[in-house]
């Protein structure tokens, strides 16, 4: 099973969390000064979506 960040694009394809989550770290990442920033883009990135992880956003793989 796969959680699901965003619902189909127009190809129909659906945005697993997992990867959404890791792309957008690495963008926020890019933006930091230091490694302080670094780090706190990373994990803000991360969890910025972690409302997504719930039951309803499953779909069986």
């Amino acid at each position: 099973m796969v959680f699901i960040a965003h619902s189909a694009n127009e190809q129909g394809v659906r945005h697993a969390l997992k990867d959404h989550l890791l792309s957008v770290s690495r963008i926020a990442q890019s933006f930091a000064k230091t490694d302080l920033q670094r780090e706190i883009l990373k994990y803000a990135a991360v969890f910025h979506d972690a409302g997504h992880s719930n039951r309803n956003q499953l779909i069986k793989k």
